[in-house]
């Protein structure tokens, strides 16, 4: 019995021992699986970062460095960028004070971490240092004192200072315009440096507003505040007021710090004024007007329970490479050098509920709005005309804005370029951009006036496209074919054309309606516009004209110009030719280049290669032309040349190019687009229109490109507004002439003029009827 009972003792015993077992994998089972569980959930949230497409392939490289961490979302810019998080398509997106101003206002994004820069939460903080022996007590008291400013639209010594005096109304809003605002509130004032990039621009507001010039100290540039005076740059505005010139000096606490540290014998005469109106002495710790924030990454509003699982992220991307700096980590990842590390936003207190862009902001905010209150809204209204151009020239607006160019731009779309000119002339409307070839007609018969200019270091060049087994083998053997043209009146695709068909003389024009000449010389052809009566008021040609064209999925809209028309434009013109409604298509360089190679996502144009098509020369196949008696015709001088300097070129290779040939194949350069303006726009107008044209070029084609794309594709279309190669604006001055504006085009474009045909015409017929009468009369007196 004894044996027995120990024997079940001790089964009972490895029993208890087994479940204990069993219990103990099962509770290592289950802490093993919700680890697996969290760090699956983890992985699954994979952080979609949101970055322009100029910095894309750097963003990646990120990616690839700590795989399934990030995955890199490609936007235009940095406004898309917020549209794709409004829209759930992003997470996060890095963003400088004026880009988040915009988030939040439009989007209500949140900031949930912010850079911290040189160890603080701010790029520089504004400031205003007074004599410590004024009896500067408060805002109200600087109205009517001298003062030292920075340059106009200076962000820490005009913007900010200006923004606050406007918020708390200490400032009258005058309402012609922010410098006269300025120009009244004080009784003197120094503003040196480049008001405007443009010279004369500079120099005419400038000239207008003398009194924002009056206590600078060089007058070399006849006294009108410029770069190059001594009160000029970031420490100029307290040299002014240290040398007696003014009595109070707008700043930041950096620059002053930095210079009374340099001048210590005179550090005690002088003081920061606080917003409150009490001082301060000169230290860093000194009260200023308000801080310029940081980069902040933002977030979408309502996603709180994410913000730590991003945080963590951005955390270990920051301590891992924050030492190596890898080249994408300042382009892609943080915005500068000098970011020395990431930090989480909390609210004050939990019950405040998420920090907002206004909450971040702060006192930063006013130097945006600089609202003139009380005052009617000062626009310059930018006409539109092709479709999709609106939706772009909306956000520009809005971007320009946060960027604080003035006066607003404001966006009207009208249904053609016509109507943009009679709302010009009609002073309902400030600006419109027009090709050169219809800014020429616009200048000559209908009161335009060039105000600015598209410019690209790169040359545009018009080029005939076929398919690369066509039989077509050079320009001049287009006759009877059929042709794909953008529209009606564009520039690349017809009147460049039209031009060279008649200079080269491979057409004799029957009149002075130049859309006969590709009546005549084609067999058929897609001109969308060719039936609106707008556009071809003479109805020449309208079958023939539009015999390719399609029109919509539907079949309506057909040889429609803006609306429709499945070949309008020149993907339009490149695709008539694809689906094999033409023999040749009359581009710009970069549009087949742009199509073709998996670049383009439509369906249509998903598998074309660069060897599908070739470019047609303007060089004949003996380079001699028999009908002149042995002349060369209808060639480039660089070809030319070319042949002279090298016998053994092969006429064959000139003139069968490939799409990247067009150095050498083309029908002439394309000259740049004109920004344009009404003969009768007054003088303050043009001059508002000159600046903010100014400021847009300085601003998005310059230093801020990544928060606004001035140029280039958007929403799949070319050409919307500007030119998709444009580099920057050019000012013209306003006593500019028609033959500065577009050089040596213009006699190819009086060449094209169907009025002046008409005119020579009437002249000639008239100086024949005259001569045939004098002679009549010669004879009668004679006999």
């Amino acid at each position: 019995m004894l044996h027995l009972s120990i024997i079940r003792r001790l089964m009972n015993r490895t029993i208890s021992i087994i479940i204990s077992i069993n219990f103990f994998i099962l509770f290592i089972n289950d802490i093993l699986f919700d680890h697996h569980h969290c760090l699956l959930s983890y992985a699954q949230i994979r952080t979609r970062i949101c970055v322009p497409q100029s910095v894309y392939d750097d963003c990646n490289q990120m990616a690839d460095n700590i795989p399934g961490l990030f995955s890199c979302i490609n936007a235009r810019d940095k406004f898309e960028c917020m549209r794709l998080l409004d829209r759930d398509e992003a997470d996060i997106v890095n963003l400088d004070a004026e880009e988040l101003y915009m988030a939040g206002r439009i989007y209500n994004l949140e900031p949930f971490v912010r850079e911290e820069y040189n160890g603080n939460s701010y790029l520089n903080r504004a400031a205003v240092v007074v004599r410590r022996d004024t009896r500067i007590r408060s805002l109200i008291d600087l109205k009517n004192k001298r003062a030292c400013l920075g340059p106009y639209n200076d962000l820490y010594q005009w913007n900010i200072p200006v923004g606050l005096l406007l918020f708390y109304e200490t400032m009258v809003p005058d309402c012609r315009s922010e410098l006269h605002t300025v120009e009244r509130f004080f009784l003197e004032a120094c503003a040196a440096g480049n008001w405007s990039t443009d010279p004369y621009l500079d120099d005419e507001l400038k000239r207008r507003h003398r009194r924002l010039c009056t206590l600078c100290g060089d007058t070399t540039y006849d006294g009108l505040c410029s770069e190059h005076d001594r009160f000029a740059g970031p420490e100029g505005s307290i040299k002014c007021m240290t040398e007696g010139h003014g009595e109070i000096a707008f700043t930041t606490i950096e620059v002053a710090v930095k210079y009374f540290q340099q001048r210590s014998s005179i550090a005690g005469m002088f003081e920061f004024l606080c917003l409150d109106g009490t001082r301060m002495a000169i230290t860093s710790r000194g009260c200023h007007w308000a801080k310029h924030t940081t980069n902040a990454f933002v977030i979408r509003s309502g996603r709180d329970r994410n913000k730590d699982i991003y945080f963590r992220s951005l955390h270990l991307i920051f301590n891992r490479f924050s030492k190596l700096r890898p080249s994408w980590f300042d382009k892609s990842f943080v915005s500068s050098t000098n970011v020395t590390q990431l930090v989480q936003i909390f609210p004050a207190k939990p019950e405040d509920g998420p920090v907002t862009y206004s909450h971040y902001l702060e006192f930063f905010m006013p130097s945006i709005d600089k609202n003139l209150q009380g005052c009617p809204k000062r626009n310059i209204t930018l006409c539109l005309s092709k479709d999709g151009e609106l939706s772009k020239c909306q956000q520009l607006q809005k971007a320009a804005f946060s960027r604080r160019i003035r006066p607003q731009l404001r966006c009207y779309q009208a249904d053609s370029e016509e109507t943009c000119v009679r709302l010009l002339n009609e002073r309902k409307a400030d600006l419109m951009i027009l090709s050169p070839d219809r800014f020429y007609y616009g200048a000559r018969y209908q009161s335009l006036q060039a105000l600015a200019k598209e410019v690209s270091n790169e040359p545009q060049y018009s080029v005939a496209v076929v398919r690369s087994n066509s039989d077509l083998s050079m320009l001049s053997h287009m006759k009877d074919k059929r042709s794909c043209h953008s529209g009606f009146g564009h520039l690349a695709s017809w009147t460049i054309p039209i031009g060279f068909l008649i200079r080269d003389e491979l057409v004799e024009p029957t009149s002075c309606n130049r859309a006969q000449v590709i009546v005549d010389y084609f067999s058929g052809s897609c001109v969308p516009g060719a039936a609106d009566a707008r556009i071809n008021p003479n109805g020449t040609g309208v079958q023939q004209l539009c015999s390719q064209c399609i029109g919509d999925d539907r079949g309506h809209h057909h040889c429609d110009l803006n609306f429709g028309e499945r070949y309008s434009g020149e993907d339009g013109a490149i695709r008539c030719l694809v689906e094999g409604r033409g023999d040749v298509a009359f581009v710009s360089h970069e549009t087949i280049l742009r199509l073709t190679n998996s670049r383009f996502p439509n369906s249509w144009a998903r598998d074309l290669k660069s060897s599908d098509f070739r470019l047609l020369c303007r060089i004949p196949n003996d380079l001699f032309d028999s009908r002149t008696g042995g002349l060369l015709r209808g060639n480039s001088i660089d070809d030319v040349n070319d042949f002279h300097n090298n016998n053994n070129i092969n006429s064959r290779i000139l003139h069968q190019a490939t799409i990247y040939d067009y150095n050498r194949c083309h029908i002439t350069a394309i000259p740049d687009s004109i920004i344009a303006t009404s003969m009768f726009t007054p003088i303050d107008i043009r001059l508002d229109a000159m600046y903010i044209l100014d400021r847009l070029s300085e601003t998005f084609f310059g230093k801020y490109k990544k928060s606004f794309l001035m140029a280039g594709m958007f929403r799949n279309r070319t050409d919307r507004i500007f030119s998709d190669h444009v580099e920057k604006l050019r000012l013209f001055r306003p006593d500019v002439s028609l033959e500065e504006t577009l050089g040596e085009f213009l006699p190819f474009l009086h060449s094209n003029d169907p009025i002046a045909c008409y005119a020579c015409c009437t002249k000639n017929t008239l100086s024949i009827i005259v001569t045939i009468f004098a002679t009549f009369l010669y004879y009668i007196l004679l006999h």
